[in-house]
């Protein structure tokens, strides 16, 4: 019996190393120290851009260099094609800029406000999405 109540005794923790162990998981959580890595979240230099965002920004960059060439529906359509694979906003930000780019031919940029458009609809904004449609003509 006296044994069972030393085990119980050993695993005790005092209450201030409890607390302290808490302050530090905090005081990391929320970033400090100020400008260091930080190990519970991934936004220090060692945090990477994802592979399918790298991806995706290649194609937004290839389209834009293609210019007025034909060329550059390709891209566009491969940038449309990988829409689950990133965050919605990213691609809503590459598909409206391809379609105000001006170096880029006008059916291409259409066919990117059109994409646009109907990205509005899956993010759950039909309102928007019926008028950018009604502005396409």
């Amino acid at each position: 019996m006296l044994a069972h109540r030393k085990s119980a005794h050993a695993l005790r923790l005092p209450p201030y190393a409890v607390r302290l162990a808490l302050g530090v998981l905090a005081a990391l959580a929320l970033g400090w120290p100020p400008g260091g890595p930080n190990p519970l979240r991934a936004d220090g230099p060692a945090a990477a851009i994802p592979p399918h965002d790298a991806r995706q920004q290649a194609r937004y960059e290839e389209a834009v260099r293609a210019g007025r060439s034909p060329r550059a529906m390709l891209p566009l359509l491969e940038l449309w094609r990988g829409w689950n694979d990133v965050a919605p906003d990213r691609m809503m930000g590459w598909l409206g800029r391809l379609a105000g780019e001006a170096r880029l031919s006008v059916p291409v940029r259409q066919y990117a406000a059109q994409l646009h458009a109907r990205g509005l609809t899956r993010t759950g904004d039909p309102d928007a999405s019926r008028r950018a449609f009604d502005a396409l003509g």
